[in-house]
C-alpha cells in the first residue's frame, strides 16, 4: 500500500515511529519552548487552536523579532505533520494487513492519512504569509489559518478514529479466529 518494494514491516514502523518522535521532540520539546523564553509568547501553533482575534494578538506581540523567529520555528514545524501522516499509514498498513483491504480502500485510507498533514501545512503556510506580511491582509490571512486549523483537526480525528476502528475491527477477527 505504501511502498513500491512492498508493504512496510515492523522495522518501517519502528523507523517511522522513531522519526515521529525525533521530530516532535525537536519541535514541541526543544524549539517551540526555545521560542517561548526567547520570545516571551508562546508560539502560534503551540497555542491550540487560537481564534484569529488571538493570532493577531499574538502577532502584533511578537514584534519583527519575534514573527523572524516564528518563521523558523514553522519551517521546523512542517516536518511534523509529514512525521506524523507516514507513521500514520505505516499504522494503517500493519493494522489492516489482515483485512486484505482492495486497491479503493487502500486509496482511500491514504487520502484519509494524508489529509491531516496537507491541512496543517496549509495552516502554516498561512501562519508564515501572516508572519511575513504583517500587518497587511492580516485579518484575512487569521481567519484563513483559523478554518485551517479546524480542518486540520476535525481530519486528525477522523484518521485516528478510522485507526481505531479498523484496529478494532482486526481484534474482533483475531479473537474470532
Amino acid at each position: 500500500m505504501l511502498a513500491v518494494r512492498g508493504a512496510p514491516g515492523r522495522p518501517e514502523l519502528v523507523f517511522r515511529a522513531l522519526t515521529f518522535g525525533v521530530v516532535a521532540l525537536a519541535v514541541f520539546g526543544w524549539y517551540g519552548p526555545r521560542f517561548q523564553r526567547e520570545v516571551g509568547l508562546p508560539a502560534i501553533d503551540m497555542d491550540g487552536v487560537a481564534s484569529p482575534e488571538h493570532t493577531l494578538a499574538l502577532m502584533a506581540s511578537y514584534g519583527p523579532l519575534g514573527r523572524r523567529d516564528y518563521l523558523v520555528f514553522l519551517s521546523l514545524d512542517c516536518l511534523f505533520p509529514v512525521a506524523a501522516s507516514l507513521l500514520l499509514l505505516a499504522l494503517y498498513d500493519v493494522t489492516t494487513r489482515a483485512l486484505a483491504p482492495g486497491s479503493r480502500a487502500r486509496a482511500t485510507l491514504v487520502l484519509v492519512g494524508a489529509l491531516p498533514a496537507v491541512c496543517d501545512l496549509v495552516e502554516n503556510t498561512l501562519y508564515a504569509l501572516l508572519a511575513t506580511l504583517y500587518p497587511r491582509h492580516a485579518g484575512p490571512l487569521a481567519q484563513l489559518a483559523y478554518v485551517a486549523t479546524l480542518l486540520k483537526v476535525a481530519t486528525a480525528l477522523v484518521a485516528l478514529s478510522v485507526l481505531a476502528a479498523a484496529s478494532l475491527h482486526c481484534l474482533r477477527r483475531a479473537r474470532s479466529s
